[in-house]
């Protein structure tokens, strides 16, 4: 007999990051109540943003549904939920630096995401060290796009093309 459980996950928006000070993703999901299986906070890089966001699985699809329905109450306000699907998000392998596919699925050959050449030594992180960026004789190049950046940096044109697309499958 198969006891396996599923999660329904929600992206619980609008969290204002002030309110977080000192909130655990723990001491959140005991809040939510016990029909909450997990947390995860999401807060945005920019030092700016005000909002974040949170991902909440549930442990039934109906407290989900009921979720993005009618939003989720914490601490006296209403947020608006929508329903979170892991595999819409875009993904990058960290071996030839191509978007779609992960590394383990990878035919291609290793290339170093920093300078996009063959990958330096063993690959990995102490390959990474003995790129030639790192001591100023090689620009850094995109191995997916060619631009002068290096693989996972945010101005990458095939990064923002694998994040729209991801969020118009969304």
């Amino acid at each position: 007999m198969n006891t396996t459980t599923t999660t329904t996950a929600v992206l619980l928006k609008g969290l204002r990051k002030n309110d977080l000070q000192g909130v655990t993703e723990a001491t959140f999901q005991a809040d939510l109540g016990p029909a909450v299986e997990t947390v995860r906070f999401r807060a945005p890089r920019d030092p700016k943003a005000t909002r974040a966001t949170a991902l909440v699985a549930f442990k039934s699809l109906e407290e989900a549904r009921k979720a993005y329905d009618q939003g989720l109450l914490w601490r006296a306000q209403l947020f608006d939920c929508e329903p979170y699907w892991d595999v819409l998000r875009p993904i990058q392998c960290y071996k030839c630096w191509a978007w779609g596919h992960i590394q383990r699925y990878c035919q291609k050959e290793a290339l170093c995401g920093r300078c996009g050449t063959k990958a330096h030594g063993e690959g990995g992180r102490a390959g990474e060290a003995q790129c030639p960026t790192h001591s100023g004789t090689a620009a850094c190049r995109c191995a997916g796009c060619g631009g002068s950046h290096p693989a996972w940096a945010r101005e990458c044109p095939k990064k923002q093309m694998a994040q729209a697309t991801a969020r118009e499958a969304y």
